[in-house]
């Protein structure tokens, strides 16, 4: 935990030597200059101010790169989230400063990708909106009006954007959270005390669930060497936010660390997220698969396992790759318990889901059940 403390803080220190953004929250949003746009067309952020009263109209600029794959793709989730509200007035722009070639090979596979996507001029655009700061991918939201009313990670938009059009969050509210933000950025950057408490306080009291309030909070109790503070603080905000699944994985990822290891209070945390996800089959595979790998040898795990297995086995509206997650699962499980026979017919047909290339790893850990089913025999 030390050591990535100190990774942590490294990073830290290089990002905020400098100013992050060259924007301010209450701005008028700089206007884009494109090389050229590969999907959709140049829009105006603002709306005629006689309209405003009753517009919807959100942009939001994410600056982004073709370099950002796997975890740090952030693709899917604007895809989805643009979806969602296709009849709105909102529109995701994702901007890169690559060459043409590399950003139309990226979406090569993905024709129906519904967000705009543009090359920067120059990096122009994105000197304007991010200054020095090369922290990707960055989002940035404008309001009908032209002005940037937050900014933060690319990661956080879902929430930010649900909660605003069901009517339970403010531009007001948002203007006060980007300028949180920002306080918290220049504390973090200047030195790593108790500041960094009240500040994440406030932006939790405006946004429950605000990602980058809870990453700092978190890193700062990692960087004090206090995990059972951390865990008093994910205590909390599991009541506050019960259905808030990236809670309870930092639970697990912390708890997964220590030593002894605190069984308790991990299957607290596991209970309470099986109660919260029971109807959810891609968050319960993500439970069983953390409570299978990280804390396998753990009492009550398997017995909790169990329970999930029937539940995601039967998921019928999941799309390929999350049929091929729960597989994996599965095959674990029966590993697990010694059912080696079905671990190998649940892993042979996760490879069956996979796409040609994506499926390596699968078929490594296929020829490892079928040498246990080999070595023990058939149940």
């Amino acid at each position: 935990m030390r050591k990535r403390s100190i990774t942590m803080f490294f990073i830290l220190t290089v990002l905020f030597t400098v100013r992050m953004f060259a924007v301010e929250i209450g701005t008028e949003a700089p206007k884009l200059e494109v090389q050229q746009w590969l999907r959709g067309a140049l829009i105006d952020f603002s709306v005629p101010e006689y309209l405003r009263q009753n517009s919807s109209k959100l942009t939001v600029v994410v600056c982004w790169g073709t370099w950002l794959t796997g975890a740090r793709d952030v693709t899917p989730l604007l895809a989805q989230l643009q979806n969602k509200y296709h009849d709105k007035e909102f529109r995701i722009i994702l901007i890169s400063a690559e060459p043409k070639a590399a950003i139309e090979k990226f979406f090569a596979a993905d024709k129906d990708f519904p967000c705009y996507i543009a090359q920067d001029k120059g990096e122009k655009t994105t000197r304007a909106y991010m200054g020095q700061s090369r922290l990707f991918p960055k989002a940035f939201l404008i309001d009908a009006a032209g002005n940037l009313v937050w900014s933060g990670e690319a990661f956080d938009l879902p929430n930010l954007i649900n909660t605003y059009y069901d009517h339970k969050f403010s531009l007001d509210d948002w203007k006060k959270l980007g300028q949180l933000y920002e306080e918290l950025e220049i504390q973090l950057r200047s030195r790593l005390d108790q500041g960094i408490i009240p500040i994440t306080d406030q932006m939790l009291a405006l946004n429950a669930d605000d990602g980058f309030a809870i990453r700092a909070r978190l890193f700062y109790y990692d960087s004090i060497r206090q995990p059972d503070k951390a865990i008093q603080f994910l205590e909390a905000r599991v009541k506050t936010t019960p259905h808030n699944a990236g809670i309870y994985l930092a639970a697990f990822n912390i708890l997964s660390g220590q030593r002894p290891l605190n069984a308790n209070k991990m299957l607290e945390f596991a209970s309470a997220y099986f109660k919260n996800f029971e109807k959810e089959p891609v968050a319960l595979q993500q439970l069983a698969l953390v409570l299978l790998r990280d804390f396998g040898y753990t009492p009550g795990t398997l017995e909790l396992a169990a329970k999930i297995l029937p539940l995601i086995e039967k998921a019928a509206d999941v799309t390929p790759a999350e049929k091929a997650a729960i597989l994996t699962t599965v095959a674990l499980y029966q590993y697990k318990i010694g059912y080696f026979d079905k671990a190998v017919a649940a892993q042979r047909e996760t490879i069956r889901l996979l796409p040609a290339g994506e499926n390596a790893a699968a078929e490594q850990l296929l020829k490892f059940y079928e040498s246990a089913l080999r070595l023990h025999g058939v149940r």
